[in-house]
């Protein structure tokens, strides 16, 4: 599968190479129990999984993520391939409002816009 023409999208491949090599410099500095935290748009994020578990970048066996979830990966054993292990996917938290995800509440007023309470 690829892209639809005309879109004039950054291809998958693309997108996974360059979200690999970020990972590998970042995951170079790291000690053996640190996280690395990678923030990016739904499609690079499960372009990037595909890539870091060891399936092509055009691979749609990956749904899109849900807004403000994440992906969890554990980096395999010396030698081992792939190198990452996909743990969870579409994570959220297990605690949330009805609307945590749809993004800041709009102000219905003057004073509404020093506070916010999302429940």
């Amino acid at each position: 599968h690829t892209d639809p023409a005309g879109v004039e999208a950054e291809p998958r491949r693309a997108v996974a190479e360059r979200v690999l090599e970020a990972v590998a410099a970042h995951t170079a500095t790291l000690e053996r129990h640190d996280t690395l935290v990678l923030v990016a748009h739904g499609a690079a994020i499960s372009t990037a999984v595909n890539a870091l578990i060891g399936m092509d970048a055009e691979w749609r066996g990956i749904t899109g993520m849900t807004n403000a979830h994440w992906a969890e990966l554990v980096a395999s054993g010396p030698g081992a391939e792939p190198r990452w292990r996909l743990t969870g996917y579409n994570l959220g938290p297990l605690d949330a409002s009805s609307d945590w995800d749809a993004g800041p509440d709009r102000p219905t007023s003057e004073a509404d816009t020093e506070t916010r309470d999302p429940d």
